[in-house]
């Protein structure tokens, strides 16, 4: 408005800039308005780079199906030449999908990408992989490191670091282990702390206590430091595979480790010790915590 004032009217570079603007500021519902303002205007149409950035606002939002329709309106109101969805327009768009928890929306677009002569990127892959991330789609998201390597494209820690979450929400500890052995092998995409505490996650999932004790201990040797301590997270999804294992004194043990690393408990820790310890033997611990916790 500003330029306006002074007689000087936006063109798509400028339109495109603020649109850039809404977009990192999370504001989708201003980024379609000024899309429409582009659409409506002779002198600053939108661009290819407009559509893509309003896509990308509509993604941060969570709006996948805005995200979409906007993907298949651009070929109708950008002006030829570019005017078909690039690679970053399939990325933010996949974003969308994955941010919307749509895997089966995320594996259409992919194919829709191939298929207009279009090569996924590691970016690409890595928002399908966490899009199907659940019970039903882990197996696709395990497969997809090999149709990435089929296409010449080495998985990076972030991709395995996908297949493995994805194979925890599936509770497919075996096949997680498989995928940190692999990490820890590999000198381009070695295991990082969310590798092991997915991991680990997995494990407790499994009720399979005993490895994931074993994981915690073996992270601070195996993950490049700085960031190879165990966190908040790490404990909170051993203390979890205590509970579901019946190990009260192990959950106990390593409430105190916890502590004695200058780790706050939260509630979730506290909730992980107190049902490991609802036994005949251990519920006075149980009942104490209460007051431990009010301490804290």
């Amino acid at each position: 408005q500003d330029a306006r004032d002074e007689g000087i009217e936006p063109d798509t570079v400028a339109l495109n800039a603020a649109l850039a603007a809404c977009e990192r500021g999370g504001q989708s519902d201003e980024a379609l308005l000024l899309l429409s303002e582009m659409e409506a205007s002779p002198s600053a149409p939108p661009d290819r780079i407009s559509y893509n950035t309003a896509i990308a606002a509509c993604s941060r939002c969570g709006e996948w199906r805005t995200a979409l329709r906007l993907l298949g309106e651009m070929a109708e109101r950008v002006p030829p030449p570019r005017n078909t969805p690039d690679a970053h327009s399939y990325g933010a768009a996949l974003s969308a999908c994955e941010r919307g928890g749509q895997p089966d929306e995320a594996l259409r677009l992919l194919e829709r990408m191939r298929s207009e002569g279009l090569r996924p990127g590691l970016v690409h892959y890595h928002a399908v992989m966490r899009a199907c991330a659940t019970p039903a789609h882990w197996p696709i998201a395990a497969s997809m490191l090999q149709d990435a390597r089929d296409e010449g494209i080495e998985p990076d820690t972030v991709a395995l670091n996908a297949a493995l979450a994805a194979c925890e929400r599936g509770g497919q500890s075996d096949e997680a282990l498989l995928l940190l052995s692999e990490m820890e092998a590999s000198p381009s995409a070695p295991p990082d702390r969310i590798s092991y505490n997915t991991a680990i996650a997995a494990c407790s999932r499994c009720g399979e206590w005993r490895t994931a004790l074993r994981l915690l201990g073996e992270m601070a040797e195996r993950v490049p430091p700085p960031r190879n301590t165990p966190d908040a997270h790490s404990y909170g999804a051993a203390l979890s595979a205590c509970e579901r294992g019946g190990q009260p004194d192990e959950a106990l043990r390593l409430l105190e480790r916890m502590r004695s690393e200058g780790l706050r408990p939260g509630l979730v820790h506290y909730h992980a010790v107190m049902r490991a310890c609802a036994t005949p033997a251990h519920w006075p611990i149980a009942a104490s915590m209460l007051q431990d916790a009010r301490d804290e």
